[in-house]
């Protein structure tokens, strides 16, 4: 097997904004580094989310992964632990870096709905009759859809149908509470996971701003019960 010597795992729910987080990440680079202690970023090769396999040849002294926490067969809102689908890449890292992204649920809700069911991805004929589908649909009538709809039972019959991810996760970020609750199982599972070392919460709005966990729980405004 190869070896990583660093692996920073940009990870986030569906929907997020973690690719415009990279992209950002690849614009300034020096800020990056500045923040988390890395040095050159720019030269990391990026995998997406769904090339979860490290190279069995290769050495890296660093590498990108763009991990959505809520994607794997048969889960929608519970997060998944990087060993469940990174396992491979995790191992084979010295030292491994998370960078979670936190989306506010109202943003959450207006990217899923417009990113992910009303864009054509990917690419397709079938991708492209349901995003004119619900491009005619109001947001309330979506989400009446998605509350209406056997979606647990469907999912766990088609778990890779990302459709029936995406109406399963409405309800989810239609509640900031419900929201808060997924990102804080994210954050104990992390705490969790001997092999992280270090774990910064990210924003990216129109800045991207890092943040302590405390600083994160005052912003999410929701308190556990």
């Amino acid at each position: 097997m190869g070896r990583i010597e660093r692996l920073l795992i940009v990870a986030g729910p569906t929907a997020a904004g973690k690719s415009t987080l990279l992209d950002r990440l690849a614009a300034d680079p020096l800020f990056f580094e500045q923040k988390l202690g890395i040095e050159n970023l720019r030269e990391w090769p990026r995998i997406g989310a769904n090339r979860l396999v490290a190279p069995s040849d290769a050495r890296f002294d660093g590498l990108i992964v763009h991990y959505d926490f809520l994607w794997a067969p048969g889960h929608s809102s519970t997060p998944v632990p990087l060993t469940a689908r990174a396992g491979s890449l995790v191992r084979e890292a010295r030292e491994v870096c998370v960078v979670t992204l936190w989306t506010p649920a109202e943003r959450l809700l207006r990217q899923l709905i417009k990113g992910k069911l009303r864009a054509a991805a990917p690419p397709g004929m079938g991708q492209e009759a349901k995003a004119a589908l619900f491009r005619l649909l109001p947001n309330a009538a979506i989400r009446c859809l998605a509350a209406a709809a056997p979606l647990g039972r469907l999912n766990r019959c088609l778990p890779a149908r990302q459709l029936l991810h995406h109406l399963s996760l409405l309800p989810i970020y239609s509640r900031p509470e419900r929201v808060a609750a997924v990102y804080r199982r994210w954050f104990e599972i992390c705490d969790a996971d001997m092999s992280v070392k270090h774990h910064a919460v990210v924003e990216c709005d129109k800045a991207v701003a890092f943040y302590s966990r405390d600083e994160w729980e005052a912003r999410s405004q929701v308190r556990p019960p």
